[in-house]
């Protein structure tokens, strides 16, 4: 991106009005840029959810009957989030969840294998390992300059290759993945597709209907703003009937009603992709989750990702003038995200967050590879002032190092 290409303040506030970074209270005090980590609230998901815990705190049970409607709406607008049909998708806690239901709920056999990538999440590793107790063998493909290529994965897998497991945007570099080409290669071979998707659902289109995925996961707690112990889960409908049901429960069974016979212990599974929730769900949480959906299909994703890629693209440009390394592939367009990595050779990363940390300056510290960088995610929330105040605090740092280094 050239300087003259730079989008500017005013082109941002085109793409995303203000009005909008308002609704975020963490903005009167931070510039906050952790949305790869832990994104924050809206005014609009906090009251609803304070609605339901007034709810539960003034009425009780009497109120049960519309929770249950609420979590059913919330259901649908999660759905329509991913372009579903409502009967494939289920709430989880966290994207582990979701993991683990494929992970542990697909009959494998022994001799079976998984490819998934050098880059991928703990969370996105571990479930698929847990399976060589059972003879099935993961594949760990490695990365290179900082991308999964479709190719080596391809490479990787052979004729008991089960599944490809992989996360459509990389939580260690940003990079993005063609989830259209890689899902339509698994599917002209038999492979299934389990995508973590929690760097994605939120600021970057997914339409299940067009994209050939199989399995996707997402906590809600990043890039849909929404509270921790909120996400989706999305199973293909061709396959709800092959994965085991790991918590089983009355919330979960086809003729569930409070105020039906109880004394019924026969298991029959609810025909959609809501038989994977045994129990009560935390509703005050669903009831914020609803909101924070809602705002996302207000804006539009597509509209949020525009404005977040310009962001992120202002800040690749500004952190390398500032002296940066950046780690994120940024070449092509396909591959750019919300997540920009970088470290400045000057300054120790961990030096850096602190600094930027004391200015209320909010990135992420993390150790990748053996290497600590940090990372920048803005979301919708964010404007052009939050990335030049980043890249202005990180060129005085270097500054400040550099004059230390002269002073010695």
């Amino acid at each position: 991106m050239t300087p003259q290409s730079r989008v500017s303040g005013a082109d941002l506030t085109r793409l995303l009005p203000p009005s909008y970074r308002e609704l975020f209270p963490i903005t009167r005090e931070w510039t906050y840029l952790q949305n790869a980590s832990i994104g924050p609230l809206s005014t609009r998901v906090l009251e609803a959810a304070r609605h339901y815990l007034d709810s539960q705190a003034s009425t009780g049970t009497e109120s049960y009957p519309s929770w249950l409607e609420m979590a059913a709406s919330v259901r649908g607008r999660a759905a329509a989030l991913l372009n579903a049909p409502v009967e494939t998708v289920s709430f989880v806690r966290n994207t582990a969840e979701g993991l683990a239901r494929v992970a542990l709920g697909l009959p494998w056999a022994s001799g079976d294998n998984i490819v998934t990538s050098s880059l991928e999440y703990p969370t996105n590793v571990m479930p698929w390992r847990v399976l060589e107790r059972d003879g099935v063998e993961t594949r760990v493909v490695p990365a290179r300059g900082g991308r999964v290529a479709i190719e080596d994965l391809a490479a990787a897998a052979d004729s008991r290759t089960r599944m490809v497991a992989i996360s459509s945007i990389q939580f260690s570099t940003g990079f993005r993945i063609d989830l259209d080409r890689l899902g339509e290669w698994c599917r002209g071979r038999g492979i299934l597709l389990s995508v973590d998707a929690i760097h994605t659902v939120g600021v970057f289109p997914l339409d299940v209907r067009a994209t050939p995925v199989d399995f996707v996961s997402a906590g809600g707690h990043k890039w849909m703003l929404s509270p921790a112990g909120t996400g989706v889960f999305y199973v293909r409908p061709e396959l709800l009937d092959r994965l085991r049901i790991l918590e089983v429960g009355a919330a979960g069974g086809a003729a569930y009603h409070v105020q039906e016979e109880l004394l019924r212990y026969d298991f029959i599974p609810h025909p959609s992709a809501k038989r994977f929730e045994g129990g009560v769900p935390a509703f005050a949480l669903l009831a914020g989750m609803g909101a924070a959906v809602d705002l996302a299909l207000e804006i539009g994703v597509e509209r949020i990702a525009r404005h977040v890629l310009a962001l992120t693209d202002r800040a690749a440009e500004a952190l390398a003038a500032a002296g940066c390394e950046i780690l994120s592939p940024r070449d092509a367009n396909a591959e750019k995200s919300g997540i920009v990595v970088f470290v400045h050779p000057a300054v120790p990363s961990e030096s850096l967050k602190e600094t930027l940390t004391r200015e209320r300056i909010s990135v992420s510290f993390r150790t990748v590879g053996g290497r600590a960088v940090l990372r920048a995610a803005p979301h919708l929330y964010n404007d052009a002032a939050d990335i030049d105040r980043l890249a202005d605090a990180v060129s005085r740092a270097a500054a400040t190092a550099a004059g230390s280094r002269a002073a010695r």
